[in-house]
């Protein structure tokens, strides 16, 4: 199954939906295929971009509380659910797959990962500046590559421009339009 149909089989199936329109999502399978297991995720909304890395064969980690959602009192305003574990769990079991999850919120990172590293980390939490800048924090050492979505989105733009004073290099980007006049924005960086 190439990157396009796993996407699509997951968007096609899943509670709740993916957190990235499809050509991100393609631009994160490639990354992953290059870079590498394990596979870090933070934020994980319904589990979306975890399972298509799952599928992928690569071992998952992902942080998320777990609480709703962040802007709209705890509802999405995509579909006007409330993300929660049980919509997550199931989702996993529906696609078969397996990740390590933690329902956390950081900083402090979780302190049963504090010695990992990984081939990729997505940072897809919340998108204020401090919020981006603690994903970030958590990540950069741990990180072969960093994948930043919503780089649209100010706090997450400068949280990027601050990783490149710190010798990250633009590795990619992409961009989707995901209604008319809105596009999503994801660019990736390695060291």
């Amino acid at each position: 199954m190439n990157n396009a149909e796993r996407y699509d089989l997951v968007a096609g199936e899943i509670e709740g939906r993916i957190a990235m329109p499809k050509e991100s999502a393609i631009l994160l399978q490639e990354t992953i295929r290059e870079y590498g297991s394990p596979y870090i995720e933070i934020g994980t909304l319904y589990g979306g971009t975890a399972i298509l890395a799952a599928l992928m064969g690569v071992r998952v980690y992902a942080i998320d509380p777990m609480d709703g959602y962040n802007t709209t009192g705890n509802r999405d305003p995509i579909n006007n659910l409330t993300p929660v574990r049980a919509i997550l769990e199931r989702n996993l079991d529906y696609f078969g797959v397996q990740i390590s999850m933690f329902e956390h919120r950081h900083p402090p990172f979780p302190k049963a990962l504090k010695d990992f590293s990984f081939g990729v980390g997505l940072i897809d939490g919340r998108h204020d500046l401090e919020s981006a800048l603690a994903d970030y924090d958590a990540l950069k050492g741990r990180c072969d590559c960093l994948v930043f979505d919503n780089t649209e989105v100010r706090g997450v733009a400068e949280v990027v421009e601050q990783a490149y004073s710190e010798g990250w290099i633009l590795k990619s980007t992409v961009t989707a339009e995901i209604r008319p006049k809105q596009t999503v924005e994801t660019r990736v960086l390695s060291k």
